[in-house]
């Protein structure tokens, strides 16, 4: 949880960052710290924050301040895992021994490279890669926002990716007739 210090400094994770001005031009996210609204709101790492506070004579202000790369991921980690799709020929080549493959139907052989299902989870991409080998078992690769991979984890249960499933604190990766591997988000959780 950030620490305001005071109207023009917020202490995140033992680094203070100073009240500077900078531009609003993007989503904006809404979260309530310490009785307080943020709007985060940029691109990538030149985001901004503004923390509006009321002082002891309840007068609202506005303090804001950039998103550097630290509070990026520190925001990032907090935010809900999401299920989305991404083209996986813009993604490097895969490791040795492994291959993008994703179904369109569980039942049937028929691939959709540009509707690739991935997980967005903690400020990372998570993609689940088949073996070429075809055993069933997936390679769930952790990719950061600039697209290096920092994390593999090998399962078995299922191959050829059709689709993945968040519930509560537990992530399926789904593929072919509907085999899966199932995985905790703690235990998918990259920290480095």
């Amino acid at each position: 949880m950030p620490q305001f210090s005071d109207a023009s400094k917020v202490n995140i994770e033992g680094s203070t960052f100073n009240d500077v001005a900078g531009d609003s031009n993007t989503l904006s996210v809404l979260q309530t710290i310490q009785g307080g609204t943020v709007t985060s709101a940029g691109r990538d790492t030149n985001m901004v924050i503004n923390y509006n506070y009321n002082t002891s004579t309840s007068v609202e202000k506005t303090s804001t301040i950039t998103w550097s790369e630290k509070m990026r991921l520190w925001w990032a980690r907090r935010a809900p895992p999401a299920v989305t799709v991404a083209d996986s020929a813009l993604q490097p080549n895969p490791p040795n021994g492994l291959k993008y493959v994703n179904l369109t139907d569980p039942d049937k052989l028929d691939f959709n490279p540009d509707a690739y299902p991935v997980l967005k989870y903690g400020g990372y991409t998570y993609w689940a890669l088949s073996f070429d080998d075809n055993r069933y078992a997936f390679a769930v690769l952790a990719f950061d926002d600039k697209g290096t991979m920092v994390k593999r984890f090998d399962k078995y249960g299922g191959r050829y990716i059709h689709r993945i499933e968040v519930d509560k604190d537990v992530v399926r990766f789904i593929g072919q007739g509907s085999k899966y591997v199932a995985m905790r988000l703690g235990d998918i959780t990259v920290t480095l």
